[in-house]
């Protein structure tokens, strides 16, 4: 498991179209350690954010207009830019079914949680995603 000071050193977008979930998910950040964590309200938000200043780790919702977390990941797993398709991606919604879970492992995501997200499956899902990445190189 990451430490705090592991964390504070790592950028965050939060990509969610309800605003209480961007708090929840802010708060549960903040008592992991991050410090640098932007929010966008969907993925036309987010994909303008994250070109702007690329994150070190994306939280996403799968569902919202006008542009999804799937139609998000699509785009920076295929927009030619080592340091943008690799950025780790987790999707964190309400969908569960198998067709949703299918597209989205297919898409090349690195974690996928069920809202309302604990603490503890939100940080085993960062960290597992971190490694990954780090293990890439």
């Amino acid at each position: 498991m990451f430490q705090a000071e592991d964390y504070r050193r790592i950028r965050v977008l939060i990509v969610e179209d309800q605003a209480f979930v961007r708090q929840l998910l802010k708060g549960l950040l903040r008592k992991m350690g991050f410090d640098e964590i932007e929010e966008t309200k969907d993925g036309t938000e987010g994909w303008a954010a994250l070109r702007r200043r690329p994150p070190d780790l994306i939280l996403c919702d799968i569902q919202m207009k006008p542009m999804g977390g799937l139609e998000m990941l699509n785009l920076l797993r295929n927009s030619g830019e080592a340091r943008l398709a690799g950025i780790p991606f987790i999707f964190l919604t309400s969908q569960d079914d198998a067709s949703t879970v299918e597209a989205a492992l297919g898409s090349g995501v690195d974690g996928y949680l069920l809202k309302p997200v604990s603490h503890q499956a939100l940080q085993a899902r960062i960290d597992a995603a971190l490694k990954a990445v780090a293990a890439r190189g």
